[in-house]
């Protein structure tokens, strides 16, 4: 009798044990389900960052560029002021001699 207890308890301890591998097992395809799901999102993370990246590159040549054509009409924009102080200046000066050749003949003329 003795041993058919034991038996008992073993057939017992054996079914407690498979029900525990079978959840054990329940347990790591889910974790398995899990690490894959999160892999995939790591995954596509990785691919957004990459994008964000050759986005941020794209916008940093685009800034360089614009302030590169800033500093070229910045520069024709100078040239322009410049060239154009100087005809002011010319035609003012220009000005001023043909004022001074009117005085002159209107001088001539009263005489």
């Amino acid at each position: 009798e003795r041993l058919r207890a034991d038996e008992i308890i073993l057939a017992q301890d054996k079914e407690s044990a498979e029900r525990e591998s079978q959840k054990t097992r329940e347990v790591q395809r889910m974790l398995e389900q899990q690490a894959s799901r999160l892999q995939e999102q790591v995954r596509d993370e990785k691919k957004r960052c990459e994008r964000m990246a050759q986005e941020c590159a794209k916008a940093e040549r685009t800034a360089a560029e614009a302030s590169a054509a800033k500093s070229k009409t910045e520069t024709q924009l100078f040239e322009v002021l410049e060239r154009t102080r100087k005809y002011e200046r010319n035609m003012s000066h220009a000005r001023l001699m043909n004022d001074g050749d009117d005085t002159e003949l209107r001088d001539t003329r009263k005489d």
